[in-house]
């Protein structure tokens, strides 16, 4: 028989999968029924050993729980959008050799909708589902072997409608016991008219032969008349000599082989796993937890270690450094349960007491110069201190690292006045000295316009080139902009709400900010310092990972200025082209999958201070667009 294949993901449906793999392998036997293909070897081509494993069996059962269209990565992308993703790679095989795939839908989860699907899964949504719950598990699993039975063309081994091996051997002693037993009896039923006959007409001694005579010929002797007598004697003739007739064997038949019988305890259901005790006992650096189990198959412990080896009654070690709350689940034909006790290791030994020394007195911190150059560059804030550890520097840069002796740049388009506070063991001070920016500084500030001001916001949306791409609404607001920098916070609006985050920049260079939600954007400052005209490029500048490919290097540059079009209207922008390249690292099985170049197209208007509209492509070695990513904005709200 052709095998059943279990696709799940660990994070969604671990525990049904164990349960429904038992109960599969004690109905189908376990050469039919398969789980898990991570033992690939290193160095094997995981795609083809996926397809193998899957292309190997008859049916395949898509375990669906209500994290396995969300279950996300470390960089928060969603697994299924992952064209390596086992689960994905698992289905997709399938569904393209036309294997027969049956969803599964555990704990009420509902039945992926067809936009949420990528590409090459999306024919799943037109096959029939099944559902399994806890409560119902033997009624809703039973549904489903019926239905693995009729696509198999098989009854199971153990199937209530169909006879084991076992079975059918009983019957056929059973049958041949019966009939030798009827043959038997009627052998006993001739032998026994045969020696009536033969005792009627066979001539022996009367006395013996009537006392070992058959009832029915005592009864006959009984009633006979006596034989006439010559001289006292009996006429018996002379040839005629009495003989002791001889006793006949008697056949018997072979004994039946017993059947056992069915007890009312063989009847009663599978009971469930019952856990017995469950104790901890605290130890250095962690604690024992000790349990003894009944009717389980597996066990677990969470929150560590997880998958226990020892169904029955053992005790593990867990490392903590806290109270915390483990469960101990168990598992077993009868169903399941569990229970939680609260672990907590041995309390850290009493410190030794401290020796408290009489402090000396230290001197505070001496500020011995501070002083400013100011040039077409910009400003630099000069500084010499003795006996302070830390320095700070209002209103920017803010915290300095060198605290001793440094010259630092800072961003001015008005006079400012900045304070230098140095702190120290013997106390603090501090020193203010007031600088103008460059006259030419100036004007080049006034030439660009003003920088985005605090509560400037921005709201975009994106679509992909899939199905299942991102879909975000997500809105930029300025926290803090001047010459020294630009800050702002980032806040996920749809498809479900998040809190903000906060990214910032010095300007001047151009390069990428990294979202933890929406990936790299190309630095939607450049403008703000700088006064776009046509010829500026950017060179060799690096590129952070990209889905966890690194190694990226990136250049840039302004190809055109023209009127965009987008939802928040009608803006005068300059085209921005920038290229991120990388060496490919995945050999020829992975041309197709491995992004070495992405490609942004970046319209920056500098009426707003932020790009209009963005299109970002990752493409492959062998030049497949992997992606596609457009960013509109819909809304600008000015300060």
């Amino acid at each position: 028989m052709e095998g059943i294949f279990i696709s799940y993901r660990r994070d969604d449906s671990a525990g049904y999968a164990g349960r429904l793999y038992d109960r599969l392998v004690a109905h189908f036997g376990a050469d039919s029924v398969f789980m898990d293909v991570e033992g690939i070897e290193p160095g094997t081509d995981f795609v083809k050993a996926i397809e193998g494993a899957v292309a190997s069996c008859k049916v395949l059962i898509v375990l669906i729980g209500n994290q396995w269209m969300g279950t996300a990565d470390a960089s928060g992308q969603r697994r299924l959008d992952d064209p390596h993703d086992f689960i994905r790679l698992e289905t997709s095989t399938a569904l393209a050799r036309d294997i027969r795939v049956v969803p599964v839908l555990v704990d009420r989860a509902p039945m992926p909708k067809l936009e949420d699907l990528p590409k090459d899964l999306e024919s799943l949504v037109r096959r029939q589902a099944v559902e399994l719950n806890h409560k119902q598990w033997d009624a809703t699993s039973g549904e489903l072997i019926k239905t693995l039975e009729k696509i198999l063309g098989v009854a199971g081994e153990h199937s209530p409608g169909g006879a084991g091996p076992e079975q059918a051997d009983n019957r056929t002693q059973r049958s041949g016991s019966g009939k030798t037993l009827w043959i038997a009896a009627a052998v006993l039923v001739i032998l026994m008219a045969a020696s009536f006959v033969y005792w009627m007409l066979s001539p022996v001694d009367e006395q013996w032969a009537h006392q070992n005579a058959p009832p029915l010929v005592k009864k006959a002797q009984q009633k006979a008349p006596a034989a006439p007598e010559i001289a006292g004697q009996p006429m018996i003739p002379a040839e005629v000599k009495p003989q002791r007739a001889p006793q006949p064997k008697l056949i018997e038949p072979p004994a039946e082989k017993p059947v056992t019988a069915i007890t009312a305890e063989a009847l009663q259901p599978t009971p469930p796993p019952s856990i017995a005790t469950l104790t901890s006992t605290p130890e250095k650096g962690g604690a024992s937890v000790c349990y003894r189990v009944l009717n389980a198959h597996r066990l677990s412990l969470t929150p560590l270690p997880g998958t226990l080896s020892n169904t029955g009654e053992a005790c593990v070690s867990v490392a903590l450094d806290q109270a915390t709350g483990v469960t101990l689940t168990a598992e077993g034909k009868g169903g399941s349960s569990n229970r939680s006790i609260t672990a907590a290791p041995l309390p850290p030994p009493p410190a030794a007491p401290k020796v408290v020394e009489k402090p000396k007195p230290v001197l505070p911190p001496v500020i011995s110069s501070l002083t400013t150059k100011t040039n077409k560059a910009g400003v630099s804030v000069c500084y010499q201190v003795a006996r302070a550890h830390k320095l700070r520097l209002t209103p920017m840069p803010g915290d300095l690292k060198n605290p001793v002796k440094e010259c630092v740049s800072v961003a001015l388009e008005k006079p400012t006045s900045f304070t230098l506070s140095a702190t120290g063991p013997g106390g603090s001070s501090s020193q203010r000295i007031t600088v103008s920016p460059h006259p030419d500084t100036l004007a080049r500030i006034e030439q660009n316009g003003k920088l985005p001001g605090k509560g400037e916001s921005w709201v975009y949306r994106t679509q992909g080139k899939w199905p299942a791409s991102p879909q975000w609404k997500f809105k930029i607001t300025v926290g803090q902009a001047d010459t020294g920098g630009v800050s702002e916070s980032m806040t996920i609006l749809e498809p479900a709400a998040k809190g903000a985050r906060s990214r910032s920049s010095s300007g001047g260079n151009a390069g990428f900010v990294s979202w933890p939600d929406i990936g790299l954007e190309f630095s939607p400052w450049m403008g703000a310092y700088t006064q776009l005209s046509g010829k500026e490029s950017w060179k060799e500048f690096p590129t952070p990972a990209i889905g966890g490919w690194d190694k990226w290097f990136s250049s840039a540059s302004i190809s055109e200025r023209e009127q965009v079009k987008v939802l928040a209207g009608s803006f005068d922008a300059w085209k921005v082209e920038v290229w991120s390249n990388r060496r490919p690292t995945g050999g020829s099985t992975m041309a197709s999958l491995e992004p070495v170049r992405m490609q942004y197209l970046v319209w920056y208007a500098p009426k707003i201070k932020r790009y209009v509209k963005s299109v970002r492509k990752s493409i492959s070695a062998d030049g497949t667009v992997l992606e596609e990513d457009l960013f509109e904005l819909v809304e600008y709200t000015p300060n």
